[in-house]
């Protein structure tokens, strides 16, 4: 059985085991994070699949019998799998060598017994990652994004943390978005509206450096690169409605949604170190 096969089988087993912890208090949390596991597999090497959209729209919309629908249907296309190869020099841990989460902490899901995890010494040490954090008043919403880029083994870089070296502000973005990703926080921050429409019709927006730092690093990273997070009602600018915003929920989903983005991105994240 070829490598990636057997993750991939790997993975439906967790999902199966998951599915079996209905009812748990941390069902959900083990259950988002497989689907980012599976997410990610999916765009690491099932782009090429005729299912793959189909498969991806299951995932997205978490319904478990479409995934284990298009699941069976992939894992039986021998043909696909035979001319699927990964990288050589690329180093893989098994999918079931990730924890779970449990209530004592987390627990070892290693279910295949043909499955190797690679050592600890052969898995060299991730190199830090930059992530440019555009926000606006909203210094909670600042903080919660920098410590979530942190807990990934990224590095947040935060514009008016950075020395001025006697530059101006453009200067100083263009000198610090030389970075593998961006993060761009849409906050209640300001208000407006068209001046023929009622001071009732107001909505609260983003600062304008948002707006304006939000296009300049889709111009300059690319729109994969970056992530728009949304905190409140807030308009966003119609200019880049094709763009996806993540709203920043109380129950952190955001999280998982930020770092699917981000390994999407190429940058070596795991979810498993979001916190509970």
């Amino acid at each position: 059985m070829k490598e990636e096969l057997s993750r991939f089988l790997d993975l439906g087993t967790r999902g199966l085991q998951i599915q079996a912890q209905i009812g748990s208090p941390l069902y959900s949390m083990n259950y988002d994070s497989w689907l980012l596991q599976l997410s990610t597999f999916c765009d690491r090497h099932l782009k090429d699949h005729h299912y793959y959209s189909s498969f991806i729209n299951a995932i997205n919309q978490k319904d478990f019998s479409q995934i284990l629908t298009y699941f069976n249907a992939i894992k039986d296309d021998k043909e696909y799998w035979d001319q699927l190869s990964f990288p050589q020099a690329t180093v893989y841990t098994p999918y079931s060598s990730y924890p779970l989460y449990s209530q004592s902490g987390y627990v070892s899901m290693n279910t295949s017994a043909n499955m190797q995890t690679s050592p600890a010494s052969e898995i060299s040490k991730r190199e830090k990652q930059k992530v440019f954090i555009v926000h606006g008043h909203n210094n909670e919403a600042k903080q919660e994004a920098a410590r979530t880029i942190q807990t990934l083994d990224c590095d947040p870089i935060i514009l008016h943390e950075q020395p001025d070296s006697g530059k101006t502000i453009i200067e100083k973005i263009e000198a610090y978005t030389d970075v593998a990703f961006a993060v761009v926080l849409y906050t209640e921050c300001d208000k407006g509206r068209a001046k023929e429409d009622k001071i009732e019709q107001e909505r609260f927006r983003a600062r304008q450096n948002v707006v304006f730092e939000h296009g300049y690093l889709i111009g300059k990273l690319g729109r994969e690169k970056v992530c728009a997070l949304v905190k409140g009602d807030v308009e966003t600018p119609g200019d880049i409605t094709g763009v996806v915003y993540t709203k920043m929920d109380d129950g952190g989903a955001w999280k998982f949604k930020l770092t699917k983005n981000m390994i999407a991105a190429g940058l070596d994240v795991n979810a498993n170190k979001l916190p509970i």
